[in-house]
């Protein structure tokens, strides 16, 4: 299919998954942008529609198809891409959705725009590429200092697993893990700082892994000791995305208890079951046992940490008792949030075909239950909070609500309070007054 590609291209990017994903889309416009392109505000107004995919369980490529049509039906004159992870994992499922889309995988991804240079071409037809991401060995992801509609900051600076765990995709469509080498860490720390951000998220596949891969080595303990000096001045906080419960080590708890002024007492860590059978047939590294000896570390050494955990509810086998041992463990801490997920049957990996799959309505409870745990720890965790001082980022406001303006403090409390629009995209100092509906209320200090 031909296009007329000449002046005035406008593209479009929807973005689906995890916070590198969403990266990358940020890095792809501001790239696009630096070439000569123009943002649309809809796929309708785009002459190229980009769907940067998921596909880390069945929902989400669900969720992608869904998009992929949508993007044709918005833009039947355009010329729509799909890339990201369903794109490398199923690219001949895609082809067949049309004949018009372009499939480009993780690695062409990087270099989208030079793929866009070639669509242009009027004597390029379709293409189709999609590499063996299993031979990367380098990070490529470009630089984003530009993030719209965003107050925070992302900073991709980790790529690809290691880790084999039974339930998850995740190693075959990003490759093996790769680091961005610590002084292009820093450079692109003082471009967001430079941009005007006030939290930078650090985020990454499998981010406690940081490092391991360059020559020599460098832990992601020795990266925030690094960058923590660039952060004070002006003052900048950084937030770990994630953080496996194996890679806490003594160094990355010290580093962040000592340097709470820059590094978020947050720490998101990945629990999944809190059954020891659960976590063998899982493939996780480590005991429901050993778990909690981190996680009491954790609230021990960190002051007002808010940690939070991921779950998968409804594994092949898990029998009451296992789940019940689940909640029995988070009940157990002082968890300030859940995020929970239904197991997903993904091809390719090997808990698609373990026997004593749960049934649909057995794990659609469960999650229930989780997740109405998990309201219940967020809001004793953030009451522990009452009357403590804390410093917030104003994020944005609400038409309906003028004069209260939102944001989140360092420990991830998303909190309210009365002000001025002046104070958007500023950290100030607030007390925590009262808590409803998982939202704190608080006074500027």
């Amino acid at each position: 299919m031909q296009r007329d590609f000449n002046q005035h291209h406008r593209f479009y990017i929807i973005t689906l998954g995890c916070k590198a994903n969403q990266y990358e889309s940020a890095a792809i416009g501001l790239h696009l942008e630096r070439q000569g392109y123009m943002p649309a505000s809809s796929a309708r107004e785009a002459t190229i529609c980009i769907v940067n995919t998921c596909a880390v369980t069945q929902t989400s490529e669900a969720q992608s198809r869904q998009l992929i049509r949508r993007m044709l039906r918005e833009n039947r004159h355009g010329t729509v891409i799909v890339t990201g992870c369903y794109a490398q994992a199923a690219p001949d499922d895609i082809a067949n959705l049309s004949e018009h889309i372009h499939v480009l995988g993780n690695v062409e991804k990087d270099e989208i725009a030079a793929w866009i240079a070639r669509i242009d071409d009027s004597n390029v037809q379709i293409i189709r590429q999609v590499s063996d991401i299993s031979r990367q060995s380098v990070f490529a992801t470009p630089a984003c200092s530009v993030f719209r509609a965003r107050t925070r900051a992302l900073l991709k600076i980790q790529d690809g697993c290691n880790s084999r765990c039974s339930y998850c995709i995740v190693p075959s469509v990003r490759g093996p893990s790769r680091s961005l080498p610590p002084e292009e860490v820093a450079r692109r720390i003082e471009d967001l700082i430079s941009a005007g951000y006030w939290e930078i998220i650090l985020t990454g596949i499998h981010l406690g892994s940081y490092g391991l891969d360059l020559s020599p080595r460098f832990t992601l303990g020795e990266l925030l000791r690094y960058i923590v000096p660039l952060c004070t001045s002006p003052p900048v906080r950084i937030r770990l995305s994630s953080v496996e419960p194996n890679e806490l080590t003594d160094e990355l708890m010290e580093v962040i208890a000592g340097n709470t002024h820059v590094i978020c007492p947050h720490l998101h860590i990945p629990l999944q079951s809190g059954d020891d059978d659960m976590l063998r047939a899982m493939r996780r590294p480590y005991t429901a046992e050993g778990f909690e000896k981190i996680i009491e570390r954790v609230a021990h050494e960190i002051s007002d940490v808010n940690i939070g955990l991921d779950v998968i509810v409804g594994f092949p086998g898990e029998t009451n008792r296992r789940f019940e041992n689940t909640q029995a463990l988070i009940r157990r801490h002082n968890i300030g949030y859940l995020h929970v997920f239904p197991f997903s049957r993904r091809q390719g990996t090997p808990a698609a075909n373990f026997s004593d799959q749960i049934p649909a309505p057995v794990k659609k409870q469960r999650v229930q239950i989780l997740r109405t745990l998990g309201a219940q720890k967020k809001q004793a965790f953030m009451t522990t909070q009452l009357g403590k001082e804390q410093f917030a980022l104003i994020e944005r406001s609400r038409q309906s609500h003028p004069g209260i303006f939102f944001g989140t403090t360092r420990n991830y409390i998303p909190v309210r309070v009365a002000s001025t629009a002046s104070c958007i995209g500023r950290e100030v100092k607030v007390k925590i007054t009262k808590v409803c509906n998982g939202v704190a209320e608080a006074t500027i200090v």
